[in-house]
């Protein structure tokens, strides 16, 4: 996992820590990417989360995460560029 995404996670943007867990409901599988998702599909507003490998490998499929997981915006103007 790129060590930006967790420090821009952890540090910059939530507050929080990265989670050790994947955020979709009942995976308790590595959170080792910081995946590009939608809220809602075919909104034009994409996030980056934490999830496991698997998870972020399936494209086009929907996942329910926790509710306490919390969405970073992936537009960069929103985040890097703050």
């Amino acid at each position: 996992m790129a060590f930006s995404v967790v420090v821009i996670f952890e540090r910059r943007l939530s507050g929080e820590r990265w989670p050790h867990t994947c955020s979709v409901n009942g995976c308790l599988n590595t959170a080792d990417v910081g995946a590009h998702v939608q809220k809602v599909r075919g909104s034009d507003r994409w996030y980056i989360i934490p999830l496991c490998s698997h998870h972020n490998n399936q494209r086009g499929s929907d996942s329910v995460v926790g509710n306490a997981t919390t969405f970073i915006s992936a537009n960069k103007f929103e985040t890097c560029g703050r």
